[in-house]
């Protein structure tokens, strides 16, 4: 399973909240995705980057037991892609 993950720091002038969104491959099938408009301002694209990266963790966790259960077995790592960084994640 792979990650992606990305940030909109700032977003429209008119409200300045921050966009994050991700979504999750298996395979070559898209699996999950998710887009949330976040209530605290970012003050930075870095700080945006990393709340998208914490949200994305999140739902890594989820897909990652949920598979276990559905499939009886235990998963590779997986690797998030957040603004040209990929971590393996090992949860």
């Amino acid at each position: 399973m792979t990650g992606f993950t990305d940030s909109d720091c700032g977003g429209r002038e008119t409200d300045r909240r921050s966009t994050t969104g991700g979504c999750f491959r298996l395979g070559s099938a898209m699996i999950s995705w998710m887009s949330r408009k976040k209530d605290p301002v970012a003050l930075s694209s870095a700080e945006a980057d990393y709340v998208a990266a914490c949200e994305v963790g999140n739902e890594v966790v989820w897909l990652r037991k949920l598979l276990s259960y559905l499939f009886g077995k235990p998963l590779s790592p997986i690797v998030i892609n957040c603004d040209n960084q990929s971590y393996n994640l090992d949860a």
